[in-house]
């Protein structure tokens, strides 16, 4: 393996993760761009957090999906 040994943030995984489980939903039809996903206070103490909340939110996947604020 190349750069095995290099330390990784946990969030790179994680948006990764996200990202897949949201396509999946909209491959499926559960979602949509306007669907409102929680966002908690949780996730934003998380190590590397970047979250921008300070009380639990709901965004529009077609806002998070750009990086906006809703």
């Amino acid at each position: 393996a190349v750069n095995e040994h290099v330390h990784v943030p946990t969030a790179s995984l994680t948006k990764m993760m996200t990202l897949y489980v949201i396509f999946q939903r909209l491959e499926q039809g559960l979602w949509t761009l306007e669907t409102p996903l929680r966002v908690s206070l949780h996730g934003k103490r998380v190590e590397f957090s970047m979250l921008w909340v300070t009380r639990p939110v709901r965004v529009r996947l077609c806002v998070e999906s750009r990086g906006g604020h809703a």
